[in-house]
């Protein structure tokens, strides 16, 4: 059975390698011009409305990016703080500020009056984070936290030692980025706004027998990125996956190291007693997608009791739909839905 298209999964490759990277120096170049665009405007629109602060806890931006974002913020009057705005130094660089500054920043935000923190971007460095924050006192007030791939160590560690509602979710720095669409983040933005109460995720396909014999799989959802989850194993921000929906996606990984990571997760015992695994996307510029999904297979059938399931409604490609940890979800006849808490 075909997952999807080998023209739609080069096509998505392409544009997540590079080859739009004219079309990405334009909109850096002329911020002004790409804000008029009547989708991102309407999307930023709608963020000016939500009690929002942006952080960086992670790598930091470009000077172009940075550039854009402060027009982003000017514009329309979104909390984006000086500390948000480190810069990528070098091609090169392995952090974008001390650790002590980035905690200092998260630390500002967690104790602000903003209900929803969105991470600028992921890249790395986030884990490095959360040791000094496990010593503190839990804040007193809850918030959210949104973003994905590095953040996954965030997102693990408020949602499970502190209570938070984390999504997994595009990063800020995707308003400024080829890869735009209003549809990528309209659904999280109706999440923010209470506007609905669950959604759905398609073409949720199964990759296994037994979860081609399931009828439907119930349970709350967590995951992330999968290098960032493989990394959790023995800190104090592991990931917890008992009678959980286990989501999973990553970029610039080759199909054998997908294969190995997963092998990893196997004989830790993490996908022992989880209820299904989902894969999403798996974005790198050498293998068609359908090659990373034959090895996503070829997993799928070690596991004989677990359900697994794939789908392109989730990663690092166009499509990157919110979820939710600790969300309730059902995956059934092909969709998984999600219920917003």
């Amino acid at each position: 059975m075909k997952i999807l298209s080998r023209t739609l999964c080069q096509a998505a490759l392409c544009l997540c390698v590079g080859c739009t990277e004219q079309e990405q120096k334009r909109i850096e170049s002329t911020p002004e011009e790409w804000l008029k665009t009547n989708e991102v405007d309407a999307v930023c629109r709608r963020i000016a409305d939500l009690n929002v602060q942006v952080v960086t806890i992670g790598e930091g931006i470009s000077p172009a990016m940075i550039n854009l974002m402060r027009a982003i913020a000017d514009r329309y009057r979104v909390n984006i703080p000086e500390d948000a705005f480190i810069r990528n130094t070098t091609k090169n660089a392995v952090f974008i500020d001390t650790k002590e500054k980035r905690l200092a920043h998260f630390l500002k935000a967690t104790q602000s009056d903003f209900r929803f923190i969105w991470c600028m971007r992921g890249g790395f460095g986030t884990n490095m984070l959360i040791d000094d924050l496990n010593r503190m006192p839990i804040p007193e007030v809850k918030k959210t936290l949104i973003g994905f791939c590095d953040i996954t160590s965030m997102h693990l560690f408020v949602h499970q030692k502190w209570g938070w509602r984390a999504i997994h979710a595009p990063l800020f720095v995707f308003l400024a980025k080829t890869l735009f669409s209003r549809d990528k983040f309209s659904t999280l933005l109706n999440i923010l706004e209470g506007k609905i109460d669950h959604y759905e995720l398609r073409n949720v396909q199964p990759l296994n027998e037994v979860a081609r014999r399931a009828s439907q799989v119930t349970g709350p959802l967590t995951g992330g990125n999968l290098t960032v989850v493989e990394a959790s194993l023995g800190t104090c921000w592991e990931i917890e996956t008992e009678d959980r929906i286990v989501f999973l996606e990553d970029v610039h990984t080759y199909p054998q190291w997908i294969y190995r990571s997963m092998y990893h997760l196997k004989e830790s015992g993490k996908l022992s007693k989880i209820k299904a695994l989902l894969f999403g996307e798996f974005i790198q510029p050498e293998n068609s997608y359908q090659d990373v999904v034959s090895y996503l297979r070829k997993f799928a059938e070690t596991l004989v009791d677990v359900p697994v399931y794939v789908t392109n409604q989730f990663g690092h490609g166009r499509c990157c739909m919110p979820l939710i940890y600790g969300a309730p979800a059902q995956i059934h006849a092909g969709k998984m839905t999600v219920w917003v808490k």
